[in-house]
C-alpha cells in the first residue's frame, strides 16, 4: 500500500479527520500494514492493548466467549480502548476474511492525541456516544 493511499484511508478514521495533513502522513509513516489470513486471531481477550487497527481490506470479527460483537470492514477501526487506559483486551478480534490491517502502536496515537486536541475532542464525543449506547441498551 502506497503512503498516499495509507492517508486517505486514516483520514477516513473519525477522530483523525481534522488532523493536519502532515501528522497524516508522519501517522502513514509510522502505521505497520498486517496482512492476516481467514480465522486468523488478531488478539485475544486479556492480552495486552499495544495497537488499535484500521481495516484496509477485508472483514474483522470482534467477539467475546464465541458471541459475536461487532464486525468491522474497509475503514473502520477497532482496539482503541485498551490504547487509552493501557488495560487489557476487553473482547478477542479474528479475521472473518483475508485483511490487510494497518496498526497504530500506542506511543504514536498517544502523540497523535497530545499534539491535536482536535482529534481527542473528538475521541472523546465518540466514546461518549458509545457509552450512551450501552446505556440505552441496558434498559
Amino acid at each position: 500500500m502506497i503512503l498516499v493511499e495509507k492517508i486517505l484511508l486514516l483520514k477516513k478514521v473519525p477522530f483523525l479527520a481534522h488532523t493536519s495533513p502532515d501528522t497524516l502522513a508522519w501517522l502513514a509513516e509510522s502505521a505497520e500494514e498486517q496482512t492476516v489470513n481467514e480465522a486468523e486471531v488478531i488478539f485475544e481477550k486479556g492480552s495486552e492493548g499495544e495497537k488499535m487497527y484500521v481495516v484496509v481490506e477485508g472483514s474483522v470479527q470482534l467477539y467475546n466467549d464465541q458471541k459475536t460483537l461487532r464486525s468491522f470492514g474497509s475503514g473502520d477501526y477497532f482496539g482503541l480502548l485498551s490504547l487509552l487506559d493501557e488495560g487489557k483486551r476487553t473482547a478477542s478480534a479474528k479475521a472473518k476474511t483475508s485483511c490487510i490491517l494497518l496498526g497504530i502502536r500506542q506511543e504514536i496515537f498517544h502523540r497523535i492525541l497530545l499534539k491535536h486536541p482536535e482529534a481527542m475532542k473528538t475521541l472523546l464525543s465518540i466514546l461518549a456516544k458509545r457509552i450512551r449506547g450501552q446505556g440505552a441498551q441496558k434498559q
